[in-house]
């Protein structure tokens, strides 16, 4: 484990029991020990909040929120990329692009939602090879102007395989008319 990995790793745990902590801390602060989930209720309805220590459990629980949107990044980061749900298409005509697209998941919707305005001309399509895909991102420019190196072109795949393992992830496109986007 490099000195990176070992630092997310601690900041996960340092997260998890930080929001452990919130839990205990907002349970002791109710007057009856209720549980969280009716704590979160209470809170959203607005009931107590004229009493000091729910205005301090609403606070904590704004804290709580934060955190767990830290930990659930740092967790989505941690996910390994799953290439293997994800399929590679070149689009020729009308416009020309590449997309990844989810198993099971429509390209040609994918592909109709990333080009403006579809032409009546039938697009034309093939699926390419994770190699294909990665030698035409290293051909074509960003939309900044500069070409990506091999390591960048990697964490975008990479990056592409994180999503696949997200139930509501269709696909991306990774290139639209020349230029990656």
């Amino acid at each position: 484990m490099n000195a990176y990995t070992t630092t997310k790793w601690l900041r996960l745990l340092d997260l998890k029991a930080a929001i452990e902590a919130l839990n205990e801390k907002m349970v002791d602060l109710s007057y009856f020990r209720f549980r969280v989930p009716y704590i979160e209720q209470a809170v959203k309805a607005g009931r107590y909040q004229e009493k000091e220590n729910w205005q301090e459990i609403a606070r904590l629980l704004e804290v709580r929120k934060g955190y767990e949107q830290e930990l659930e990044e740092l967790e989505f980061s941690r996910r390994k990329g799953r290439l293997e749900f994800i399929r590679f298409y070149r689009f020729s005509l009308p416009i020309p692009a590449i997309l990844a697209v989810k198993k099971g998941c429509d390209k040609m919707k994918i592909y109709e939602n990333c080009v403006a305005a579809l032409s009546s001309e039938k697009p034309l399509m093939e699926e390419i090879s994770l190699a294909t895909v990665t030698w035409e991102m290293s051909r074509q420019p960003t939309e900044e102007q500069t070409y990506l190196s091999l390591e960048e072109i990697e964490i975008e795949l990479e990056e592409i395989g994180r999503y696949a393992t997200c139930s509501t992830y269709c696909g991306s496109v990774i290139s639209i008319a020349g230029v990656i986007v």
